[in-house]
Parts: C-alpha cells; sequence; structure tokens
C-alpha cells in the first residue's frame, strides 16, 4: 500500500501593496493611517453595504452599485483581490502617495466588513494586519502603481522592504540595455517615442488612438503595478492596444515585458468582451523576435526606418 500522509502544503505567501487613503488629502490620510496602525488593520473604500459571500456575489453588488457612485470597473479588481485573494500569512506594504512606505505587516485573518467603525471616512472593508514595522521611508528611486491594491513579487517586497539583497533589476524599473546597439542609432531612438506619440494620428491613421482613463492618466508611459506601459492605446472597437519600442532591449526581453503589460490590462482594464493586442515597434528584423511571436496570435511587429542625411548645398 502507497505510503500516505495527511499533511496538507501551506499555501505560498503572497506579497501586496495597499493604499490605505488618498494621499492627496494629508489630514485625511494622516487619520486613516493612525487608525488602522493603532487598531492592526487596513481598510479600502467602495462600500458594498455588506460582506460578499463570492467572488460572483461581490460582481453583482459592485454592478449595482457602479452606476450610482460612478465607480470605474477597477474597483472590482481591487475588491476582489482585498475579500479573496488576500490570505491570512500574506506580507503588506502600507503606501503613501507613490514614492513613500509607512507600514509592513503580516495579514491575520480574513477580510471582513465593518460600516460602524470608528476609522470616520469611506471604508468599511478591512483586513487584520499585524504591523511589524511603521518606521516611515521615503523611496526616491521608484514609483508605485497608482492602484490601491496589487501585488508584488517577492523579490520586489524584499527590495522596497530591505528584506535581503537581490540581483538584477526589479519588475516595474526597466534598465537602459543599450550595449548592443549602436550609440548614434540610440540617440536617435531615444526621439522615438516623443515622435510617435506626437504624431500617433498620421502614424496609425483611426485605427487605434492613445488611452486616457477616467483619472485624466494619459497613455503614453502608462504606470502600471507590473511596469510602465511605453504607450497604452485602444482601438475603434474599445479594444487595448499596448505598444512597447524595443530600443536595444533584447528580444527576449522585449517579449516578456510587453506580454506582462497586456496580461495586467487584461486583468485591471478590460471588461466584458473587451480583448488586448500588442504592437513592438523596432528598426531592424530581429530573427529571433519572429520565432518568439511565431507562437503568439495577438502581437504583432511594425518596423521603422530612421533617415536622416545632411546634403551638401552646392553653392
Amino acid at each position: 500500500m502507497p505510503f500516505q500522509t495527511s499533511e496538507t502544503t501551506a499555501p505560498e505567501t503572497r506579497y501586496w501593496m495597499i493604499a490605505p487613503a488618498d494621499y492627496q488629502n494629508r489630514d485625511e490620510f494622516d487619520r486613516c493611517w493612525h487608525y488602522d496602525r493603532k487598531n492592526g488593520v487596513i481598510a479600502i473604500g467602495w462600500d458594498l453595504g455588506k460582506a460578499p459571500r463570492s467572488p460572483e456575489h461581490l460582481e453583482e453588488m459592485f454592478r449595482r452599485r457602479a452606476h450610482e457612485e460612478g465607480w470605474s470597473s477597477q474597483g472590482l479588481h481591487m475588491l476582489t483581490k482585498f475579500w479573496f485573494k488576500i490570505q491570512p500569512g500574506d506580507r503588506i506594504i502600507a503606501r503613501a502617495g507613490q514614492k513613500r512606505i509607512v507600514g509592513i505587516g503580516e495579514v491575520q485573518g480574513k477580510a471582513y466588513y465593518d460600516a460602524d467603525n470608528g476609522r470616520r471616512t469611506w471604508s468599511s472593508n478591512f483586513l487584520p494586519v499585524r504591523w511589524d514595522d511603521t518606521e516611515e521611508r521615503d523611496c526616491p528611486d521608484t514609483v508605485f502603481g497608482r492602484h490601491t491594491v496589487y501585488e508584488l513579487p517577492k523579490a520586489r517586497f524584499d527590495e522596497l522592504t530591505g528584506s535581503e539583497q537581490t540581483a538584477g533589476a526589479a519588475p516595474g524599473r526597466e534598465e537602459d540595455d543599450v550595449r548592443s546597439e549602436d550609440q548614434t542609432e540610440f540617440v536617435l531612438e531615444k526621439y522615438l517615442e516623443e515622435f510617435i506619440v506626437s504624431n500617433f494620428p498620421k502614424i496609425f491613421g483611426n485605427e487605434i488612438s492613445i488611452y486616457q482613463d477616467n483619472e485624466g492618466r494619459h497613455g503614453r508611459q502608462y504606470p502600471t503595478d507590473a511596469g510602465t506601459i511605453d504607450i497604452l492605446a485602444r482601438d475603434a472597437a474599445g479594444n487595448y492596444v499596448v505598444i512597447e519600442l524595443k530600443k536595444g532591449k533584447s528580444s527576449d526581453m522585449v517579449v516578456g515585458q510587453i506580454l506582462r503589460y497586456m496580461g495586467w490590462v487584461r486583468e485591471h482594464l478590460c471588461v466584458q468582451k473587451q480583448r488586448v493586442r500588442g504592437i513592438i515597434i523596432c528598426r531592424d528584423r530581429d530573427e529571433f523576435l519572429d520565432y518568439a511571436l511565431s507562437m503568439i496570435e495577438n502581437v504583432e511587429v511594425r518596423r521603422y526606418r530612421v533617415d536622416f542625411r545632411l546634403i551638401k548645398d552646392d553653392h
């Protein structure tokens, strides 16, 4: 008889960043964070009126309120993570704005609803957290995603919290890998993004237009918790288009990068039947890139030509 064990594998620890309140209103933020720190919790908004029983129930309640309150679909993604993906034992970073950490802690239980809390603000969705470190620190060399709740890779969490030294670049901080490119080409290419954005209608016609979200953020250098998208656009049917400029990056790097961004857009921005596709813009034909994209149906390559010449005047 095969050996059997009743042991169960402990769930893998996941790592999250959460904004306790809007940092633009400093008085409200300070009041909310003081409450959270003192009471061992963290909270987010979108008051649904009661605790959701399941992700489906949450979506049903959210859709019912979204039209009345003017909520965007991103709120549903935040609430789903908060209520059903964050688990006891997961680690949390509480952020203030996009460059400041105010707390590091461990989730102690499941999310719960409390409309009669003493926080005195818009939050009724709570997570119990043991705050291990509430020393505030600035992170001037990075920019956090703007979303209220998002997941971090362990390496990124360790880097931000000083848990251990990590090698290589962390997701969301792109390296200027130009060693494989001629320097003259790079001088021209560094203006490529600006040129494309400035001439977007001429280049793409009516095919696609640069995206702007409900908070007024422009699609150029669009910030996400998976990194910064070079250009985020939408087509005439409302589908999303992620545009990445190769600019000296290896084939493997740019393919992995654009797929990561497309996955983020699909999870956080797409609703109902919306789709997402990708465009990689590069100068020269790249056989390795062609091999990789031959296995991916929704990413295409478009090539450009730089033609800069000085013509001698015969006079």
